[in-house]
């Protein structure tokens, strides 16, 4: 099912199918979502959990022994109870179950809850570990924003605009969408990110993988004066840039993670696996991002 928040500036659609964000548009009707065509990218802006990325060979070992799970995790797909409805905020929670046990043998409850507030739209996601064993995870976000390219607004017309930095760590892509563990030196001129179809042509650039990135960042667009900001909480340290490689899509993905994906060459263990949070039993970690379109 799917729910509507709205204020006198914002109307959003939130899709209790993995809290799933499926519109955010304003008063005039313009979308800033992107419209999830299924020839170029099905998804609006999904959750994910227990994962951010792919996982070596689509399975990981604990315990000793072996799961399967798909990249991005599970929570993509995982039906949400409504916990609180208004005009503008919902709450949604999600515990283990049958499906999620299958390939996750960990205990957890997590809260998503959306807010309106004023020009952005809240996200905050709570996990907490309500089993009698560490709780390894991963936390993110992948908000798809739509570029609406017109002659107004190319995509070579938009920049991400990284406030005070000139260059930023990345980690690029190995293995096709693995990370690599060195992070190198990206230059930003101007403290902006051009985007270009030439900027995510290679299999190693279609996803940039930003470490130490503003907490806040703006996708704008300098003939059309339209500006989104995407913050997020310091519980969310990794900021990716991703968009499909080749298709000419008009949207850009700016996703804030809690870790990157492994080398692609390490075996998954869960237990020693690098870039986990790990709850410890009764333990509780929090996220937020939001989208707050500034030209409005």
């Amino acid at each position: 099912m799917n729910y509507t928040l709205k204020n006198e500036y914002l109307t959003a659609v939130i899709s209790d199918i993995g809290g799933q964000t499926l519109s955010l548009s304003d008063h005039s009707g313009k979308e800033y979502i992107w419209h999830a065509d299924p020839a170029i990218w099905e998804d609006h802006a999904p959750l994910l959990f227990p994962l951010c990325g792919e996982i070596k060979d689509g399975c990981y070992t604990y315990g000793g022994k072996t799961y399967t799970m798909d990249g991005q995790g599970f929570l993509p797909k995982l039906p949400l109870a409504v916990k609180q409805i208004s005009d503008e905020r919902l709450v949604l929670t999600a515990n283990e179950n049958e499906f999620t046990l299958e390939n996750y043998p960990f205990k957890f409850r997590l809260t998503v809850t959306y807010t309106l507030i004023n020009k952005k739209l809240l996200m905050e996601a709570c996990v907490e570990n309500t089993d009698d064993c560490e709780l390894p995870f991963m936390f993110g976000g992948h908000p798809g924003l739509s570029l609406a390219v017109t002659p107004e607004e190319t995509l070579e017309g938009h920049a991400i605009e990284f406030p005070g930095k000139e260059c930023c760590d990345i980690h690029y892509l190995q293995h096709v969408s693995f990370a690599r563990p060195k992070a190198e030196s990206f230059p930003l001129p101007a403290g902006k990110l051009a985007l270009s179809d030439a900027l995510f042509a290679t299999p190693e650039t279609d996803t940039l993988i930003f470490e130490g990135a503003p907490l806040s960042v703006t996708l704008a667009c300098e003939k059309s004066g339209k500006r989104v900001t995407v913050s997020r909480s310091e519980s969310l340290p990794y900021l990716c840039v991703w968009r499909m490689m080749g298709k000419g899509a008009d949207y850009v993905c700016i996703e804030p993670w809690s870790g990157i994906p492994s080398d692609g060459v390490t075996p998954e263990v869960f237990e020693t696996r690098a870039h986990m949070c790990r709850l410890a039993p009764g333990e509780k970690k929090c996220f937020f991002y939001g989208i707050e379109i500034e030209s409005l």
